[in-house]
């Protein structure tokens, strides 16, 4: 975990807010599975390790109920 803190600073300091990238790479593929796309708002889900808000965004984006977001991170800054 040496240099964990100090990389995430610099990922948020990008342009590209931190992780929207590889989020995108990460959950497109989800999101064209048929049972994802028609019942997500049914569906619960786990986000290890987001980083950033932007997976929990990008799963409500997708269609996901925030109530049955879960995500857990090392070190976050939002309960």
């Amino acid at each position: 975990m040496s240099g964990t803190i100090t990389h995430n600073r610099k990922e948020l300091e990008k342009d590209d807010f931190g992780s929207s990238r590889r989020t995108i790479r990460l959950l497109n593929p989800l999101s064209s599975l048929e049972p994802v796309y028609s019942f997500a708002a049914q569906l619960s889900v786990l986000s290890i390790g987001p980083r950033t808000e932007m997976e929990i965004f990008h799963l409500m984006g997708i269609g996901f109920s925030f109530k049955n977001i879960r995500a857990v991170d090392l070190i976050s800054s939002s309960p």
